[in-house]
């Protein structure tokens, strides 16, 4: 598996048509969507939102919980 640096999120998010991506949700689980869309992203820079494709449920994912994006591990 390739690695993406974890501060790369927000540039390369938005210019891509489609990614999965995996992340430990608040109470401490895994989530992974497999086809996500990126909506928008917190102006503080913290936080990512994204829409699961397959059911079309959006959801705000906190950078530094992110485990995968796109296939790639994330790295700081």
């Amino acid at each position: 598996m390739k690695y993406i640096r974890q501060g790369a999120l927000f540039e390369i998010a938005p210019t891509i048509e489609e990614f999965s991506i995996t992340w430990a949700s608040a109470n401490g689980h895994w989530v992974h969507v497999e086809r996500a869309v990126f909506t928008s992203k917190h102006s503080e820079g913290d936080t990512m939102n994204i829409k699961n494709l397959a059911t079309g449920e959006e959801a705000t994912v906190i950078i530094d919980t992110i485990k995968e994006f796109a296939g790639k591990e994330v790295v700081l």
